[in-house]
C-alpha cells in the first residue's frame, strides 16, 4: 500500500527537480545590477539569467497544474461516503492557495523594481496562504472539539461491510 502512494508523489516531485537541473545546466542565473530609480544610494542586484522567464514559467505552470488537479480530485471526492470526508475543505484550501499564488506572483512581477515591496508582498501572500489552509482545515475540527463535544464521537458498528475487523461487541466468546 505504501508504494502505491509513494510512486505518484515521487513522480510529481521529480519534474521540478529535473527542470531545475536543466535550468542550472543551460544557463544559471547570475547577479545583475538593477537600476533603482527611487533611491540612488542603494545598489540593487537581481538574480537573473537569459532563460529565467522560460524556466520560471515552466515551474509556475506545473504548480498551477497541480493546484487544478487537486481541485479536480477534491471535486470528485466531495460526495464520498466517509466519516472523515474533507473534500470540500481541501478544495477550498487549494483554491485559496491558487488565489494567493496568482495575486502574489502578479504583484511580485509588478514590484520587481522595489525590493522591499517585492519581499513584503511575497511574505504576506505566503503567510495568508498558510493561514487560510490552517483555518479552513482545522477550524471545523476545533469548533466541534470545543463547542460541540457530543459530536466528537465515532461509533463503530458490528456489521462492517469492509471487513476491517472493528466491532463493538464486547465479551463475546468466539472460541467454540
Amino acid at each position: 500500500m505504501s508504494n502505491l502512494t509513494t510512486i505518484p508523489v515521487g513522480a510529481m516531485a521529480i519534474y521540478p527537480i529535473i527542470i531545475c537541473i536543466i535550468w542550472m545546466g543551460v544557463g544559471a542565473p547570475e547577479p545583475r545590477l538593477e537600476d533603482d530609480a527611487f533611491d540612488d544610494e542603494k545598489i540593487v542586484y537581481r538574480c537573473d539569467g537569459d532563460n529565467s522567464r522560460i524556466f520560471e514559467g515552466l515551474l509556475l505552470g506545473y504548480g498551477g497544474l497541480l493546484c487544478l488537479l487537486g481541485v479536480f480530485f477534491a471535486f470528485r471526492a466531495r460526495k464520498a461516503t466517509s466519516h472523515f470526508n474533507e473534500a470540500k475543505y481541501v478544495g477550498i484550501a487549494v483554491y485559496c492557495i491558487f488565489f494567493c499564488g496568482v495575486v502574489g506572483i502578479t504583484l511580485t512581477y509588478v514590484l520587481l523594481g522595489l525590493p522591499i515591496g517585492y519581499y513584503l508582498v511575497f511574505c504576506v501572500c505566503v503567510m495568508l496562504g498558510i493561514l487560510s489552509i490552517m483555518m479552513i482545515i482545522y477550524f471545523p475540527k476545533i469548533r466541534i472539539a470545543i463547542f460541540q463535544p457530543e459530536k466528537n464521537v465515532y461509533s463503530r458498528t458490528s456489521g462492517s461491510s469492509r471487513g476491517s475487523g472493528l466491532s463493538t461487541t464486547q465479551g463475546a466468546d468466539i472460541s467454540d
